[in-house]
């Protein structure tokens, strides 16, 4: 509210980040009424020109609107120190499970503080459930099955555990934006059938899969890049001899000992 009667308008001319500075072009300008001639300490990271700068921070500041600025950046100073005391905090509670916190950092779209919460939510080594579907079906990243005399009425996904879908959900997203991921080629596949919302669940259901695989059997991710593996290409054989023998034909099928892989 102080900056809107202050009369100056910092969106417009970039985008940028107090925290950048000591104390950021809001903090340089709530110490002072008058810019000076070089460019404004702090805006080092603005896209804007000096004048289009100074154009836009122009204004009637007087000393209740820098007091109240100065209010304000003392405020979000003393959130960020709070956020960094809790981030070692959670580093030092989870020390004895670092390599548990590294395996799923592997995968594309998790970063650290992703691992951490899908760790904290599952157990470093996914103990409690058995199996991956087990798993996903506690998350509620698997499809639903409700009936009526019958008849399937819904297939939608269960609410299952809020914090862990909503992780996944945006780990997925984060990770059909990399092309060189395999996910962004099951996004890409899914989404012309299922739709983009569908797909991205279902992409959250793969990472999942993974991750447990990763913590249950401590084992280390491999991007499989564009190969498919043996496991897959033999799956594939099976289900178009099945389509042809749908259709009546009967294939005789030889195995080529110089292919060992394919591209997706």
């Amino acid at each position: 509210m102080a900056v809107t009667d202050t009369g100056a308008h910092y969106g417009h001319a970039a985008d940028y980040q107090v925290a950048q500075s000591d104390r950021g072009v809001v903090g340089r300008r709530a110490d002072q009424d008058l810019w000076p001639t070089q460019r404004p300490a702090g805006a080092e990271h603005v896209r804007a020109s000096p004048e289009q700068l100074r154009e836009a921070l122009d204004g009637r500041m007087e000393s209740a609107h820098r007091l109240l600025l100065k209010h304000s950046l003392d405020q979000i100073a003393q959130l960020r120190k709070q956020a960094e005391e809790i981030d070692q905090e959670i580093a030092r509670l989870f020390a004895p499970h670092q390599e548990a916190i590294q395996r799923p950092c592997a995968v594309p779209g998790i970063s650290l503080t992703a691992a951490f919460q899908i760790t904290a939510e599952i157990g470093p080594q996914a103990k409690t459930f058995g199996t991956p579907g087990k798993l996903a079906s506690w998350a509620g990243l698997c499809p639903g099955r409700e009936e009526s005399a019958g008849v399937s009425v819904s297939n939608r996904c269960g609410r299952g555990h809020r914090t862990l879908k909503r992780v996944l959900t945006q780990c997925a997203w984060a990770a059909v934006r990399n092309r060189k991921s395999p996910f962004y080629r099951l996004f890409q596949r899914w989404r012309g059938t299922l739709g983009a919302r569908k797909a991205i669940t279902a992409v959250a259901h793969r990472m999942l899969v993974v991750i447990w695989k990763l913590l249950h059997e401590e084992k280390t991710y491999t991007d499989p890049g564009g190969q498919l593996t043996p496991e897959r290409i033999r799956h594939r054989m099976l289900k178009c001899i099945k389509g042809l023998e749908a259709l009546g034909f009967r294939v005789p099928v030889t195995q080529n000992s110089q292919i060992t892989s394919a591209p997706v």
